[in-house]
């Protein structure tokens, strides 16, 4: 059998830390054990068995504004990448996808997920018609080979700056 009176437990601790974690970035320091200051959430307030109280609660979404530190901060990282893939004349642009960009994110324990994506992409379908005017690509290597690219230099950039901030 489920215990979801223990899962509502561990979905609030997910979703707001453990009481004496908030408690301490409180300033509670001595009533941290005592009380449980953390706020309580809609879900917590349903009068209905804990597999409901459960089940509304998984699918809530976190605080706007915990959402928002995560899309800041993932627009940073990727316009540090992007400005730094240019000085290797790479062009990119980059879209934020997954569980943040559709606010099903656990607070505090979500990664954002950015697609870097290559500007100035020309697809042509050979053979041209004779009496078709295009814009020939500006680069014609296989896209594979372009992309390979981007993460190759993505990964030397990111790397680089990790170990630059940590000295």
């Amino acid at each position: 059998m489920i215990n979801f009176s223990d899962r509502l437990k561990k979905l609030k601790e997910r979703r707001q830390g453990t009481a004496q974690r908030y408690a301490l970035d409180q300033g509670y320091t001595g009533l941290a054990a005592a009380y449980d200051y953390r706020p309580q959430e809609s879900y917590e307030k349903v009068k209905d068995s804990d597999a409901i109280k459960y089940v509304i609660g998984a699918m809530a979404p976190v605080s706007s504004k915990s959402t928002q530190v995560s899309i800041d901060e993932g627009e940073r990282v990727a316009n540090t990448l992007v400005s730094m893939l240019e000085t290797d004349r790479i062009n990119t642009e980059f879209r934020l996808q997954g569980s943040v960009a559709l606010d099903i994110h656990i607070e505090g324990h979500s990664d954002v997920d950015m697609l870097i994506l290559k500007k100035d992409v020309v697809l042509i379908q050979l053979p041209v018609l004779p009496s078709t005017n295009y814009t020939d690509a500006p680069d014609k290597r296989p896209m594979l080979d372009q992309v390979k690219e981007i993460r190759l230099a993505s990964e030397v950039k990111l790397t680089s700056q990790i170990l630059s901030s940590r000295q």
